[in-house]
């Protein structure tokens, strides 16, 4: 199997995974766990420089791409098998009704919505090839009607239901869709988000995103026969 990124032609045989906000808590614990699982991974997103400790450049790539920009970088387009993609970038901006511009939801929907349609409807090619997973990270189960979180939940409820479709559509094509609902993880944007809120951030009460990150891998490593369609899982001490 060949995959160019970047004008790297990377040859083996190896499974390849394709991360989407690979900088932040789960997306960087994920890229670690998937490699240690054998995989090639594709790790997308803004900082590069934050992942050299955790993606050896024998082991995958990363590709530049703020998901604002909904055009797909070319090197993620190109590629002709993959066999795990992840849509783990996301936005989450408070903002109230009243507050609201036509720019702040273009920019949520693009993170949140648009981005992951324009990249899996490119990558289905490959993703067929391959028989794969495509898994989406969702907002927290449950949540409605919470303040200043319009734009977010809204996208999210919206993601949920191109999950939904996606695996209508392609299941005789033996393409397998996961919807992930994770309780509260540990990571810099819960922490923003905690003080934006006036609310204590307790990662001590919270799952890891390494714990988060094992879930939704062992999730898409499944036995055959069947899988999850979905996944939601909470911290217990």
């Amino acid at each position: 199997m060949r995959c160019r990124v970047r004008l790297v032609v990377v040859s083996g045989n190896s499974a390849v995974a394709v991360v989407t906000g690979a900088t932040g808590g789960i997306g960087r614990a994920l890229v670690t766990e998937l490699i240690e699982r054998g995989y090639w991974v594709v790790a997308v997103g803004r900082s590069p420089a934050s992942l050299t400790d955790v993606l050896p450049p024998d082991r995958g790539a990363f590709v530049h791409w703020d998901q604002r920009d909904r055009t797909v970088p070319r090197a993620l387009a190109e590629l002709e098998q993959v066999d795990v993609l992840v849509h783990n970038a996301g936005v989450a901006p408070l903002t109230s009704v009243e507050d609201t511009s036509a720019e702040s939801v273009a920019d949520i929907l693009s993170v949140n919505l648009t981005s992951p349609t324009v990249l899996t409807a490119s990558l289905l090619r490959a993703l067929r090839r391959a028989r794969g997973h495509v898994v989406f990270i969702h907002s927290s189960r449950g949540m409605s009607g919470v303040p200043g979180w319009s734009g977010y939940l809204g996208s999210k409820a919206a993601l949920e239901h191109l999950a939904n479709s996606l695996r209508a559509e392609e299941c005789d094509q033996g393409l397998r869709v996961t919807s992930v609902f994770p309780g509260a993880v540990a990571t810099e944007l819960l922490k923003q988000v905690r003080e934006d809120r006036g609310q204590p951030f307790e990662p001590e009460r919270s799952v890891s995103p390494a714990t988060a990150a094992r879930l939704i891998a062992d999730a898409v490593q499944h036995p055959g026969g069947g899988y999850l369609t979905e996944l939601s899982f909470a911290w217990c001490s």
